[in-house]
């Protein structure tokens, strides 16, 4: 409370009334649980309530609903939306999500390399846009409307290494209207119409529209195979250390079936039990009912010399790239580790190995003696992937796998 003198019990009132503001059921009681035993979302929630805490004058939100489904991430942009009106809190909001920023913003600002490359009312920017980085940011954003199969449009290339810039305009690699005079010097920001700000040369004197992108592509998806991982009546439940015979149930009587080829998609609200269902057919977690079948063989409680093999079938895209990844690690040791657990290659097959997943997930093999921290999350997450990859798995778990990325990295 930066200061405020309130006795342990004010502290203790206070802090349930804010996690109660944030949504989080039964806070009375939940208020003496640990992090571990909340879902990702509930502690972006938490998080929230602790900025809030100090009544701040101005509120740096960075990335506050990544981790929230739809109904949870409403419930927090209309909490901060009422901070703004009732309070005069400022509101400084960092997303990569367009949605959230029509939504919540009166003004955006759009960044590239580092620096800014438009700026505007937020109904101006988001409807014609005046840089080609922010048209094709909207043009990657996902529709319901698009039929199943639809490719998303992604920006050519990747974002450029900020230690490697040159004199030139960060985006000319990826713009399809660079000119040559984008690559010789940095364009400067200026005042185009309606109150509209852009750092673009070509666009400076440009009166039409920007020019649309491709339709994306049809993906043209095989016909799904035989039965690869089949689940009845999965329970969970979660003890509370210190309390005897209570706890909460996370999954109860969860069935499905995984064909080869085939995608299936587990949706629900932040603590629904998405994650745990995860790590229970990952193997990460036990169950406490149900069975679980792997190509028609029962995997539900194997062996210990079993549960090795099944780990290398089943293997799982965490959310957080930058918590899933070793620190101390490099990049190549990282993809290479489930080789060396699972007795995969000698040395050089599995350098070569290595090398070819990184080419597949979109990176240069040059960059296999870097550490994570020289990476962007997008990189991380490819990188996270590429691990994923690297045994041949028969099933592959994606937990949250784009939800800390831009949408055009998630294209």
């Amino acid at each position: 409370q930066h200061g405020r003198r309130r006795d342990r019990a004010a502290r203790r009132a206070r802090a349930v009334e804010l996690l109660d503001r944030v949504g989080i059921p039964e806070p009375h009681r939940r208020i003496d649980d640990h992090p571990h035993q909340f879902s990702g979302g509930q502690r972006q929630r938490i998080l929230i309530a602790m900025a809030l805490a100090g009544e701040p004058d101005i509120l740096l939100a960075d990335e506050p609903t990544t981790a929230l489904d739809a109904t949870v991430q409403e419930q927090i942009l209309a909490l901060l939306a009422d901070l703004n009106r009732e309070t005069g809190t400022a509101l400084v909001l960092i997303t990569h999500n367009m949605g959230v920023v029509a939504r919540s913003c009166a003004r955006v600002l759009v960044m590239y390399g580092g620096t800014v490359v438009e700026d505007g009312p937020t109904a101006e920017v988001l409807t014609r846009p005046r840089h080609p980085y922010t048209a094709g940011l909207l043009a990657a954003v996902p529709r319901l409307s698009a039929p199943s199969g639809t490719r998303l449009t992604g920006i050519p290339g990747s974002p450029p290494d900020l230690t490697l810039l040159g004199d030139g305009c960060a985006f000319a690699a990826r713009c399809t209207l660079v000119e040559d005079r984008c690559r010789t010097g940095v364009p400067p920001l200026v005042a185009l119409t309606d109150g509209v700000r852009a750092a673009c040369l070509p666009a400076a004197g440009r009166t039409e529209p920007l020019p649309a992108p491709a339709p994306p592509a049809r993906i043209d998806r095989p016909a799904p195979g035989p039965v690869v991982l089949a689940a009845d009546g999965l329970r969970k439940t979660y003890r509370r250390r210190g309390v005897r015979g209570r706890g909460f149930t996370a999954l109860d009587g969860v069935s499905l079936t995984l064909a080869e080829g085939e995608t299936l998609g587990v949706v629900g609200e932040s603590g629904s039990g998405k994650s745990t269902l995860a790590r229970v057919l990952a193997h990460a977690h036990p169950s406490d009912g149900g069975t679980l079948h792997l190509r028609g063989r029962d995997i539900t409680r194997p062996a210990r010399r079993e549960l090795h093999a099944v780990r290398r079938q089943i293997q799982m895209v965490f959310q957080d790239p930058y918590a899933s990844l070793n620190p101390r690690m490099t990049v190549g040791q990282i993809v290479a580790e489930p080789l060396i657990a699972f007795g995969l290659g000698d040395r050089d097959e599995r350098e070569a190995r290595v090398a070819e997943l990184l080419t597949l997930a979109g990176l240069d093999p040059a960059v296999a003696d870097r550490h994570p921290r020289s990476f962007s999350g997008g990189q991380r997450q490819r990188i996270g992937i590429a691990r994923a990859l690297a045994p041949g798995p028969s099933v592959l778990i994606c937990d949250e796998p784009v939800s800390a990325l831009d949408v055009s990295v998630q294209a």
